[in-house]
């Protein structure tokens, strides 16, 4: 046996012994750090059995770990709840402080993309608005929307799983080839105002029980905004 293996197997039983001198001297250590039992490997010398007080420890450790698990998912979508609070509500700020239709598009496009990471995204407005088409919006008849996204139009709150390549071409236009999957809801005052859909590559990204509801608050302050800003012909 080599110098170097000697001196490891003497550095070991001297740390050791000195754990057990410790634990010998302080009785009621794991009392007070009951946590260090949970992964202590203490061997069983009652042959192949178990005992009942040794199946119950091992049935409240793996509960343990179930509930450790869990509430560290508890953690995780609270915080993640927080950061979509935060990010609605710095997008609803920012959309009110808007002086005209420039200005609304270009704090929703910003957003959408950086806050959110919206792959896609596109207002649609129906009828005679007094705006120009550009890059995220555009204006159709009621009809044409009727005919391709009906079923969106009956519904009050945001339809996501949208796939279907008809649906997708109306929403898209010639960005369709490149979304896979989306979600959309109408604009609606009174009167139908139009939609703002968003999209993403992965066909499974907006799937039928997303979450939408900073989708809904965006939704609720463009219903008050559009028709005050840009009235129809």
């Amino acid at each position: 046996m080599s110098k170097v293996t000697d001196e490891k197997n003497n550095s070991q039983l001297v740390t050791q012994k000195k754990i057990k001198e410790y634990l010998l001297n302080n009785p009621n250590f794991f009392d007070e750090n009951p946590d260090t039992l949970e992964n202590l490997v203490i061997p069983h010398f009652s042959g192949g059995a178990i005992s009942l007080v040794e199946r119950q420890v091992l049935l409240l450790r793996k509960k343990n770990i179930e509930l450790s698990e869990y509430i560290k998912n508890i953690q995780i979508t609270a915080e993640d709840n927080v950061k979509l609070f935060e990010k609605t509500t710095r997008l609803v700020s920012s959309l009110i402080m808007a002086a005209d239709f420039e200005s609304l598009i270009s704090r929703l496009t910003e957003s959408l993309s950086r806050d959110f990471q919206v792959e896609f995204h596109q207002l649609i407005l129906f009828d005679n608005y007094k705006i120009e088409a550009n890059a995220h919006t555009k204006i159709v008849s009621i009809r044409e929307a009727e005919d391709s996204v009906g079923r969106l139009l009956k519904k009050e709150e945001p339809l996501s799983g949208i796939s279907d390549r008809i649906e997708l071409d109306f929403l898209f236009g010639n960005k369709k080839r490149k979304v896979k999957s989306a979600a959309a809801v109408r604009l609606f005052n009174n009167t139908l105002i139009g939609i703002l859909a968003i999209g993403n590559s992965n066909p499974n990204y907006y799937n039928s029980i997303l979450d939408t509801i900073f989708f809904s608050h965006i939704t609720k302050v463009l219903n008050g905004l559009i028709p005050k800003m840009f009235p129809r012909l």
